[in-house]
């Protein structure tokens, strides 16, 4: 579960869940109903909430991941929070996880050409970044279509920027970007924030 920093509607709150398939969704969704603890979870937040939504995404191919030497978002694990200062970095630092949303335009094969883009340019832009964790590559499979997500782990939000910046010289990455940018009508980045009890710190 994440708090948004920055980047668009900032009064929100993200969750993301991992499931097998829709059956599995469906079966955990039903024993949550059940549980009195989450009965009081839904009752209380109600009064919080003007609106919902939700999307289901299906993760990368596992050429893709494995490509970027990554394996499913189930088995992510955070950096140690002691490496969190690092070089360059503090112990004062706030872990920062960067979301970004290319919304391609309509049509077939978008997300499939997205997807052998990155799996050429991931690599280079990993090496050159140094701290950011990739933790999710995914695109839409219900809700608005033709929508590819990445999410990464860094720091804190200038190690995040600082980031971007090596990464501008990682020449197949930056090959990568210019197919995506070729294949979408909008590029959203937001910032969020793991809240305390997250499994992402």
């Amino acid at each position: 579960m994440f708090t948004a920093d920055t980047g668009g509607n900032v009064s929100r709150v993200v969750h993301m869940y991992h499931f097998e398939n829709y059956s599995a969704r469906d079966a955990t969704r039903r024993a949550a109903a059940a549980h009195a603890d989450w009965q009081r979870y839904t009752d209380a937040a109600r009064s919080c909430i003007l609106t919902k939504e939700s999307t289901i995404l299906l993760q990368a191919p596992a050429d893709v991941y494995a490509a970027a030497g990554i394996g499913c978002a189930s088995g992510f694990q955070p950096a140690a929070a002691a490496a969190a200062g690092g070089a360059g970095g503090s112990s004062a630092d706030q872990v920062v996880y960067e979301l970004r949303n290319y919304r391609l335009r309509p049509g077939r094969n978008g997300v499939k050409a997205l997807m052998a883009a990155f799996k050429t340019g991931l690599p280079s832009k990993l090496a050159a970044d140094g701290v950011g964790q990739l933790a999710l590559l995914a695109h839409s499979d219900v809700g608005q279509l033709n929508q590819v997500y990445e999410v990464y782990r860094y720091p804190s939000a200038q190690r995040l920027i600082e980031a971007c910046e090596r990464s501008r010289g990682a020449a197949e990455w930056q090959d990568a970007k210019s197919k995506a940018y070729e294949l979408c009508d909008q590029f959203h980045i937001s910032f969020l924030h793991p809240t305390r009890f997250s499994r992402w710190q």
